[in-house]
């Protein structure tokens, strides 16, 4: 087919294509669109059915071709399918993948493809191929197959953007790739993520790697490809120390996963994506609502770097760090010995106990592996200070004052009292650092207690008890009295 469309949004338009020997579709000369169809699964999208020749789909010199849409009805369901669910080969593009659920089915949440073989997006001597988007309905889910995404053979200006690679539709549920994305063969100029708002993709809960850059045997390195903003995570479910980095920049010649790369003095070796350097972490710092993290990069002298930030809940067998949650970036330029550092306070939740990892991104857009993981420290809990003696008389207003407490990591939030602890349920009866209470006549004999609370993140809601004071005089009590 070439400028057909294929399909449509409307009730009644879907296609229904398995069992072929040959591609379900096969997609020439552009202008095509192809919307909402069932390629490789049966009518109800959830029984495999592939199309077992070449697979899916095939576009070859693409020119203005949409696959998909941003509206649920445009999404494609292309899983169970030969060695590509989609195969994009000699375009010169615009070619637009977006909204649609390969490899899995149509919910999104199932695998449906092979992970012994082949690719769920195929990208070979090509350009201008958008895979993805920056707005919610433009991701696709992609999953079930060996690699996720491949981009190869020369490929270049290849975009790929707010899709879910490994993870289901609902945010959570492994469709689990053996690898989520693999560059090679020469392939420059390429963009994983990036850096405006929505540009980031889930790279997670595959077997092994979660990006690669490699060679071919004997073929040309690739490089220019950065790689920003993403959350790569959790991409080690076979377990090796080798096979589950978050990016993986396989050596020259190398011809599989091959661990954590080393720096190099000077950043003077040559590779996929120039061996780029990767930053070192050297301390982590808690604040109220922030996140300070210093640190150096040495790389190719008096040059200029983009070092992006990452918190994570775990690490990588290898002790380097993937990158889960992107918070934030800085700007560094390195001396004439190759040296820069960095003090850089961040806007974040807490990262208490959260491992902080880094990547470094040159000029030409090549971007490192991520950084050995640095272990934020724990966040300590806050002493509560009740204030007092206080002396007051019965019938009248008293003002209670916590403004002795403190937090070692300046994250104090609220303070809250109990007029009448019990020693066992804690009802809070007033509020605020220093909050006004009235006592009637008569009143029985009790105890105050002040909670300050802070906020620690993932861990919770840090508390800490410090004195519950009688409000009458008792000479056999050991707490400090507060007389009226």
């Amino acid at each position: 087919m070439g400028e057909a469309t294929l399909g449509g949004t409307a009730d009644g338009t879907r296609n229904i294509i398995n069992g072929d020997n040959g591609d379900g579709v096969f997609a020439v000369h552009g202008g095509n669109v192809i919307q909402g169809n069932y390629i490789g699964s049966d009518i109800t999208g959830m029984i495999a059915m592939g199309n077992n020749g070449g697979g899916g789909m095939y576009v070859y010199d693409g020119q203005n071709d949409l696959i998909g849409g941003t509206s649920p009805g445009a999404r494609n369901v292309v899983a169970s399918n030969g060695y590509r669910e989609i195969f994009v080969s000699a375009t010169t593009g615009p070619v637009v993948i977006e909204g649609n659920y390969i490899g899995v089915d149509k919910t999104g949440n199932v695998p449906m493809g092979n992970l012994s073989t082949g690719f769920g997006i195929d990208v070979e001597y090509s350009s201008n191929v958008q895979i993805g988007g920056t707005t919610s309905d433009t991701g696709n889910v992609i999953g079930g197959r060996y690699v996720g995404i491949g981009i190869g053979s020369s490929s270049s200006n290849i975009t790929i953007q707010g899709n879910s690679i490994g993870m289901g539709a609902d945010g959570h549920t492994p469709v689990s790739n053996v690898s989520g994305i693999g560059i090679a063969g020469g392939s420059t100029n390429n963009l994983i993520g990036g850096t405006t708002s929505g540009a980031g993709n889930i790279i997670a809960l595959n077997n092994s790697v979660g990006i690669s850059l490699s060679q071919y045997s004997l073929a040309a390195i690739t490089t220019g490809n950065a790689i920003l903003g993403n959350s790569i995570h959790d991409n080690n479910n076979l377990g090796s120390s080798d096979a589950g980095l978050g990016i993986d920049i396989i050596r020259p010649n190398g011809q599989g996963l091959d661990g954590p790369n080393t720096n190099d003095p000077g950043d003077g070796d040559s590779g996929n994506n120039d061996l780029q350097n990767y930053p070192v972490v050297t301390n982590v710092i808690n604040g109220s609502g922030s996140t300070t993290i210093q640190g150096a990069l040495n790389s190719t002298p008096n040059s200029t770097f983009r070092v992006e930030f990452f918190s994570n809940s775990t690490v990588d067998p290898s002790g380097y760090g993937e990158g889960e949650h992107y918070f934030g970036f800085t700007t560094v330029t390195t001396d004439s010995t190759g040296n820069a550092s960095f003090s850089i306070t961040l806007t974040t939740p807490s990262t208490a106990g959260m491992y902080i990892s880094a990547t470094a991104t040159n000029s030409g857009n090549n971007t490192s592996e991520f950084s050995l993981a640095f272990q934020a420290p724990l966040n300590s809990p806050p002493t509560a200070n009740v204030g007092g003696p206080y002396i007051v008389g019965e019938g009248t207003n008293l003002q209670l004052n916590g403004s002795g407490s403190s937090d070692p990591d300046g994250n104090l939030q609220t303070y809250e009292w109990d007029l009448d602890y019990n020693g066992i349920a804690f009802d809070v009866n007033a509020s605020g650092v220093q909050p006004n209470v009235s006592f009637n006549d008569n009143f029985a004999p009790r105890m105050i207690a002040l909670e300050a609370n802070t906020l620690s993140g993932t861990s919770g809601t840090d508390l800490f008890f410090q004195g519950a004071y009688d409000i009458l005089s008792d000479a056999t009590s050991s707490k400090r009295k507060v007389r009226v």
